[in-house]
């Protein structure tokens, strides 16, 4: 039943990002920009699932460079910080 709650959380998520990034593209419309908004939002969603899987991947144990395992520390350690500061 626990892995069933992560797979729903999962899902959720993932349907929670596509009405964000559809809100995105509305408000571009709304405001004339261009698509500036829905980019934005689209790369930081693609930002925050890359550090994920690199997180995971250095879990997993697979090599990755050290300037990418720094990079991924370092962001990695800013937002476990801000999830603590915000409790």
């Amino acid at each position: 039943q626990l892995k069933s709650k992560v797979g729903f959380k999962g899902i959720a998520k993932k349907v929670v990002l596509f009405l964000l990034v559809g809100v995105a593209a509305q408000l571009d419309a709304a405001i004339g920009s261009n698509s500036a908004i829905r980019e934005a939002t689209i790369f930081f969603f693609m930002g925050n699932e890359l550090l994920s899987i690199l997180e995971n991947a250095g879990r997993m144990g697979i090599p990755l460079p050290q300037p990418l395992m720094n990079a991924v520390e370092i962001l990695g350690g800013k937002s476990k910080q801000n999830k603590g500061e915000s409790k």
